[in-house]
């Protein structure tokens, strides 16, 4: 008998990149309805000093909204992509790219489901990976990101030759893709001879330490860098629960 585990189903998404009308039009406010309730201690950063705003951004096949949060001045900042977690860019990821915008960057996260489903209304875990994650395929996935760096860049908001990526959840894996294939730059230097060195990537993964089976992903992650690099050992933070 073949058992399903609904979070690793989360990890592996479908290939095919087709053309669809778009569900989502503009983002939810609040937090999801599947990540209550709010726990008292969850952190809130204000919007002081701060330009945040819902923005549409141009893709393949239309537009999907997104949320950004810069700096008031300044621009252009280095630039951040926030991958949502598998509840949808809400008042969570929203406060993370806030918290970025703070410490100077320009973070933009797009809404990655707008073609299949709005989750922000759904209570229900399983229900979300079944109905709108699981059929969200990669290829978009990787064009929309690829598109919101195009976007952060003509805005004249976003320094692209300065770029990082970050993820929860479901959004982890759509960030180990792009680190892995050199579209996200890191560290590169170019000596006087001309001949630039290997492009060195950082990449920090934080794991909840009663979440044994991320160990197994964990040794998915080292053999899917295929040679290009080598992966820094893993940390068990004991104090990240």
């Amino acid at each position: 008998m073949t058992v399903h585990d609904p979070h690793h189903d989360s990890l592996v998404l479908p290939s095919a990149l087709s053309r669809r009308h778009f569900v989502v039009t503009s983002l939810a406010t609040g937090f999801a309805l599947a990540a209550q309730p709010v726990s008292a201690q969850t952190i809130t950063t204000d919007r002081n000093g701060l330009a945040d705003s819902e923005v549409k951004i141009p893709v393949a096949d239309g537009q999907i909204p997104a949320y950004a949060a810069m700096p008031a001045s300044g621009a252009p900042f280095p630039t951040v992509l926030v991958v949502q977690e598998i509840f949808g860019v809400h008042e969570h990821i929203k406060d993370v790219c806030r918290r970025f915008a703070k410490l100077g960057y320009l973070a933009v996260a797009p809404a990655l489901y707008a073609r299949e489903g709005d989750v922000s209304k759904l209570s229900n875990i399983n229900e979300i990976l079944t109905t709108v994650v699981s059929k969200v395929p990669e290829p978009q996935v990787a064009s929309d990101l690829d598109a919101t760096v195009a976007w952060a860049k003509s805005s004249g908001k976003g320094d692209t030759t300065r770029l990082g990526i970050t993820g929860f959840c479901w959004g982890g894996r759509q960030v180990w893709i792009p680190s892995t294939d050199g579209r996200i730059p890191a560290y590169r230097a170019m000596p006087k001879s001309g001949k630039s060195f290997p492009v060195v990537l950082v990449v920090q993964e934080i794991f909840g330490v009663h979440e044994q089976r991320n160990w197994a992903i964990w040794s998915w992650r080292r053999s899917s860098t295929h040679g290009r690099g080598d992966v820094s050992k893993l940390t068990n933070m004991q104090d990240v629960i």
